[in-house]
C-alpha cells in the first residue's frame, strides 16, 4: 500500500516529478502513473485500486488538471473511499521549483 497517490495532468509531469522526488526523499511511498497507458478497463482498474489502497490522495491543481476528466474521476474515487485529500496548487514553473 502506498502512502500517497498523486493525481496530476500529463501536462504537469515536470512538477509531478519534483513533488514525487521531494516526497520520496522524506521516505514516503508514492503511487504515480508515469506511463502513457491507453485508457481502458485494465488501466482504470489499476488506478482505482491504487487510490483505494493509498492512505492519502494528493491532487496537483493546475489549469490542466482542473479540465481533465480523468483527474475528476480520480477525485470522485478518492471521495467515495473517504480518502484524505491534499490539494497542491501549481502556480507557475519558477515558483513551483522554489516551493518543492
Amino acid at each position: 500500500m502506498a502512502d500517497i497517490f498523486i493525481s496530476y495532468s500529463r501536462k504537469d509531469i515536470a512538477f509531478a516529478r519534483l513533488l514525487n522526488q521531494a516526497l520520496s526523499s522524506s521516505d514516503l511511498d508514492t503511487w504515480i502513473d508515469w506511463e502513457r497507458i491507453p485508457v481502458g478497463e485494465q488501466w482504470w482498474n489499476e488506478i482505482r485500486e491504487a487510490i483505494e489502497q493509498s492512505n492519502i490522495f494528493m491532487f496537483i491543481i493546475s489549469r490542466h488538471s482542473l479540465g481533465s476528466p480523468v483527474c475528476k474521476d480520480e477525485i470522485n474515487i478518492a471521495m467515495q473511499n473517504n480518502k484524505r485529500i491534499i490539494p497542491i496548487i501549481q502556480i507557475g514553473r519558477a515558483s513551483c521549483r522554489e516551493r518543492v
